[in-house]
């Protein structure tokens, strides 16, 4: 299993700079890749703009085979992929903030099946676990 992003561009609302241009990234099975920066350097949108929660200006996402424009990617989407959203602030955001990011992405589930097996993107983990 590999995951990919190419050419990902994103600019907040009202921005004048780009959050986020043309960032590509590539994850292969057994990797992790942990993505960080300066507060507003754009690292923390990147697991929203792979799950669909944000809509970026391009870019492509490249999971298990499927190739997928993020511009028009859902949640429903991202969950039917097998992935997960774990929000930077799992205590305000998240589901359950007192378990741990793997607990919180065993409790998904997906009209009452969970998921078998899950890739977690979050910024407190920005990992692609794989394999």
């Amino acid at each position: 299993m590999t995951l990919a992003l190419e050419a990902v561009s994103y600019r907040h609302a009202g921005a004048l700079r780009p959050a986020l241009r043309d960032i590509s990234l590539a994850v292969a099975e057994g990797e992790v890749l942990g993505v960080t920066g300066l507060a507003g350097s754009g690292f923390e949108e990147i697991p929203y703009l792979m799950f669909g929660a944000w809509s970026p200006k391009s870019g492509r996402l490249a999971l298990d085979g499927n190739d997928l424009d993020l511009t028009r990617m859902q949640p429903s989407r991202a969950i039917a992929l097998g992935m997960a959203l774990i929000p930077a602030d799992r205590q305000k955001d998240g589901s359950v903030g007192s378990l741990s990011i793997a607990d919180t992405a065993r409790l998904l589930k997906i009209r009452g099946r969970a998921m078998q097996k899950a890739v977690p993107v979050g910024v407190g983990a920005m990992a692609a676990l794989l394999g």
